[in-house]
């Protein structure tokens, strides 16, 4: 995975690289516009029925309670 976001420029990345998610929340900056910028966009790319609560991924995450 890419180790460090910022030192990637857009011409650099390989279109045939599958992108980990875990590896963005992990490094989920809420303060950042960039960051929340690509959040709005990748929400706005997905199916409608993966933004469902009672889609399987969901319904796994919200076991989890809060912390």
């Amino acid at each position: 995975m890419i180790n460090d976001f910022k030192s990637i420029k857009h011409k650099d990345i390989n279109d045939n690289y599958v992108l980990n998610l875990i590896d963005f929340f992990e490094k989920f900056d809420a303060g950042n516009p960039y960051m929340r910028a690509a959040i709005s966009e990748l929400q706005d790319s997905m199916p409608e029925n993966l933004l469902k609560t009672k889609s399987d991924w969901f319904i796994t995450w919200s076991q989890a309670g809060r912390r």
